[in-house]
Order: structure tokens, then sequence, then C-alpha cells
């Protein structure tokens, strides 16, 4: 059978510790999907870094991750975050969140919802039986809708700093 799939780069930036580690993944579109399989890239954990008081500096192979399985499973997509409702939360204008779709939310699980045909990203609440959307910035007014649909649930946030 002949191989109809076509190989596209892909540019990803994930953050560990401190810096953020640019990652270019090769994938392959898979013939007739929507879908991409992807290589799997797996990296160092070198050490410790205390973010308080300085602490000895030392750097050894403690382990490695994969982002992959660490933070992507099944129905899990990436949004690029666009204003700062949600600054009080640690996440910020350009930042990219990764959500999984199809997750029943917690009450205080950061939400991406669709209200009234507008996706947003807020915390998540029930309230006398009713949803209700809080922003992570007092500029925001918090959202009580009569109907809306979750599309999914936060699970991390990228950012890139500039070196």
């Amino acid at each position: 059978m002949k191989d109809n799939s076509t190989t596209v780069p892909q540019f990803t930036e994930y953050p560990y510790g401190f810096w953020s580690i640019p990652i270019v993944r090769l994938c392959k579109k898979v013939h007739n999907t929507n879908m991409y399989a992807t290589s799997t890239l797996t990296l160092p954990v070198v050490g410790i870094i205390n973010a308080g008081w300085p602490s000895p500096a030392e750097e050894e192979l403690l382990d490695t991750i994969s982002f992959d399985e660490w933070l992507i499973e099944p129905s899990t997509f990436m949004v690029k975050v666009q204003n700062d409702a949600m600054q009080n939360a640690g996440i910020f204008t350009d930042d990219v969140v990764i959500f999984r779709r199809g997750q029943k939310p917690k009450s205080g699980d950061i939400v991406i919802a669709d209200v009234e045909g507008q996706w947003m990203m807020r915390y998540y609440a029930v309230e006398e039986g009713k949803p209700v959307l809080y922003p992570a910035n007092g500029h925001y007014e918090v959202i009580r809708p009569d109907e809306l649909t979750i599309i999914g649930v936060i699970r991390s946030v990228i950012r890139k700093y500039s070196c």
C-alpha cells in the first residue's frame, strides 16, 4: 500500500523551569484525516532549582520527561491568550494554553466556555445550580450565563520568555 502522508515541520515552545525549550517536531499528516501522527521527544531533567533562597548548583541526570506523555492526551488542543482577564491566575496575553475537550469541569477549574457564540477563559463554578464564570482580574465582570457550553478544561500554560 502506498504511503500518501506528507511530513510537516511544526515549531513548538515548551517551558521548562526558567527557560523555554524550542522543539521541532516532524509530523506526518495522515491521509484522509485532519489528525497528525507525531513523534515523541523526551528531554533530560538535570536537577532541581530553588526558586527562593540560593542553593548549591549541581547538575545530574535525574530523569527524562516526555512532554507528549506529560501534557498531551486524546482531545488535547492549544489556544493563544488574547487579553488579561486571567492575569491573577498567571495566564497572560500571548501565553498559549493547553486544554482538553470533553472533560467535565470541577468548581475552581479554569475552563474555555462558549457563551452566546463567544469563547472565553474563566474560573468555573456552580452557584444555586447554575454555572458562573469568574475572571482572575477585577477589571472584568463575573458572568452568569443562562446557557453555556464548556469547550474544555485548561491543563497547562506555555509562556515564551525573551532571550
